[in-house]
């Protein structure tokens, strides 16, 4: 066995080769730098000024962390005097209109650094803000500097989600833009200490839907794969024993694995588990972290059908070794679903769309919505596409 940092790293590190299949292309996003460490947020001004330069900083985050003043003081103190405003009641799945109260505020206070200090819906808002603001001032896209208190890893990303009406339901739009990438980005673990249990390990779930999804995707790549199945493997490893806020070692780890698990975004394209997930969050207003915990594992098991071979690898990560496979089934896509469904238990956390609060009829709704703003992801289910999301729904409910 091979070990990096307490964690086993099997095929990777022993050197066997991740299969390649056909021509392909890779594509990195404009991060300039990661950093990392138990109190690194203490750095944060002279990090910012030797990417960036010297900027004038909008402080963007949440009523929870605002109300969380150790925390919030720590981050502006070590902001120091470019800091002119702090917005600190960002709302979850970032509706459209406090993106245009961010640009405005931008705009009164001349600002030209966005500072994002949150999970995935303020490092989203913040994004967003950022390309709305080049718009309006006909102008290059402001930097972002994101401060994770989550494992979600739009921190890493270009991606990012806006909800706003389509007429008839509210709906949440992803869009993406390479020039929104976080420009620093600081994995402090002393800052997630007054994330809440259910959020950070709900989180560190939708963190291995990056990673499992960026596999079975098209856009896989040699220079990628291996890194996203170590993070895999690190995250089912140390995630459950991340619970305890005061253990800033392991929660490190976990948030070493969650960049490990979202290394590609520019390259992959995301599957059904986060399509529906951008449904369940922006239509009936479910947490986002949570999505994946029901969705993940029947997405997964509904690979059971596909030859790859990477699908071996993601069971293999988990922790489970597949058995021979037989009548045209991959079991592997089936073992790492049941061990992502223990996983998700094991961790008190919700496994069906009825635990999220969804009754039957939504089920349609959902898979209508699917239809008519992903439907090449819901054709990647094959012949008879329709019947076949509506029976993954079924199964996921």
């Amino acid at each position: 066995m091979t070990e990096v940092c307490g964690v086993d790293v099997g095929p990777i590190a022993s050197g066997r080769p991740f299969p390649v299949r056909g021509d392909g292309r890779h594509e990195t996003l404009p991060q300039r730098l990661v950093t990392w460490g138990i109190g690194s947020a203490a750095r944060l001004r002279p990090e910012i000024e030797a990417v960036v330069g010297r900027r004038q900083a909008i402080l963007l985050t949440t009523a929870s962390l605002a109300r969380e003043e150790r925390l919030l003081l720590r981050v502006q103190d070590a902001l120091g005097g470019i800091l002119l405003d702090t917005i600190d009641a960002l709302a979850a799945h970032v509706p459209a209109n406090a993106v245009r109260v961010v640009a405005e505020r931008v705009y009164r206070s001349g600002a030209d650094l966005l500072v994002a200090f949150g999970g995935g819906s303020v490092l989203d808002a913040a994004k967003a803000a950022s390309s709305l603001c080049a718009r309006g001032r006909d102008r290059e896209t402001l930097p972002i500097v994101a401060l994770p208190t989550t494992l979600s890893g739009s921190e890493f990303s270009h991606y990012y989600g806006v909800t706003d009406w389509d007429g008839e339901h509210l709906v949440k739009r992803g869009f993406a833009e390479p020039s929104v990438t976080p420009a620093v980005v600081v994995l402090d673990p002393e800052l997630t200490q007054a994330t809440p249990s259910r959020l950070w390990t709900s989180s560190g779930i939708k963190a291995l839907d990056h990673a499992i999804e960026g596999l079975l995707s098209p856009g896989s790549s040699p220079a990628t794969a291996p890194v996203l199945l170590d993070g895999i493997r690190r995250m089912a490893a140390v995630l459950p024993g991340t619970c305890d806020p005061e253990a800033l070692d392991v929660r490190l780890e976990a948030q070493i694995a969650a960049w490990l698990c979202f290394v590609a975004p520019a390259t992959v394209r995301f599957g059904l588990s986060h399509r529906i997930g951008h449904i369940l969050g922006g239509t009936f207003g479910v947490p986002h972290s949570l999505t994946s915990c029901a969705t993940l594992a029947p997405v997964l098991r509904s690979h059971a059908g596909d030859e790859s071979p990477v699908l071996s690898e993601i069971a293999a990560a988990l922790g489970t070794a597949p058995s021979a496979a037989g009548s045209g089934i991959h079991p592997a896509a089936g073992l790492a679903a049941d061990r992502l469904l223990r996983l998700v238990r094991d961790l008190g956390l919700p496994t069906r769309l009825r635990d999220l609060s969804l009754d039957q009829d939504s089920l349609a709704v959902i898979g209508k919505l699917l239809l008519e703003h992903y439907p090449n992801d819901a054709r990647r289910l094959g012949q008879d596409h329709e019947r076949q999301l509506a029976d993954l729904l079924r199964a996921m409910w």
